[in-house]
């Protein structure tokens, strides 16, 4: 496993990368020209090796260092105040991707864990308002799980805001349903009361 350390792949597409076996990578992929000649190059960092698949676990996983990384620049940054220093986040310049990819056995890329927006428009994108960068020691495993199902949540935004439209457009119908034979009842009535009552 490399250290935390940026690679540099060149004319090579992301899927055929071969990296540390069973490991979550983030990738991202450049297209330039030059003298008429277009190359690719692929900067990519492996993150760390995962047991499990699922989701959330590889949310949870990066997660986790999204917010080391977080607390290890805020730090820097107070203590060397009078520097004015920024640090610059490794991990933020791949978030504007939407894929988090995985390896299997062999270090190829087999699947990714894909959102509708960018991871950067995400809760991965850790900022000092979010309760992870501030809550106390103890409460940190409860913040990352929560932390970590907001992110899934996200990154299903596009769907979420489509369900919500159907489920108005299904309240609605609902409600044409039901008042429709209270209307039709109160037509009823009006016909019969207008009717002239013979005399027996």
């Amino acid at each position: 496993m490399k250290n935390l350390s940026i690679n540099v792949a060149k004319n090579v597409a992301i899927d055929n990368l071969v990296c540390t076996p069973n490991s979550i990578v983030l990738a991202k992929q450049t297209i330039s020209e030059r003298n008429g000649e277009i190359s690719t190059s692929i900067r990519y960092i492996e993150v760390c090796q995962v047991e499990k698949t699922d989701g959330l676990t590889l949310i949870k996983t990066l997660l986790k260092y999204c917010i080391a990384e977080f607390l290890v620049c805020k730090e820097l940054e107070l203590d060397f105040a009078d520097t004015n220093i920024k640090q610059r986040k490794l991990f933020n310049q791949f978030l504007t991707s939407n894929k988090i990819y995985r390896t299997n056995a062999d270090g190829k890329i087999v699947s990714a864990l894909e959102s509708e927006v960018p991871f950067n428009q995400t809760a991965l994108k850790v900022k000092e308002t979010h309760t992870i960068a501030t809550c106390k020691k103890e409460n940190l495993k409860a913040a990352i799980h929560q932390h970590a199902n907001a992110i899934l949540a996200q990154s299903k935004y596009y769907s979420l805001i489509n369900d919500k439209v159907a489920t108005f457009e299904t309240e609605v119908v609902a409600e044409v349903i039901a008042e429709k034979p209270k209307v039709e009842k109160s037509k009823a009535d009006k016909s019969k009361a207008d009717k002239p009552k013979i005399a027996a």
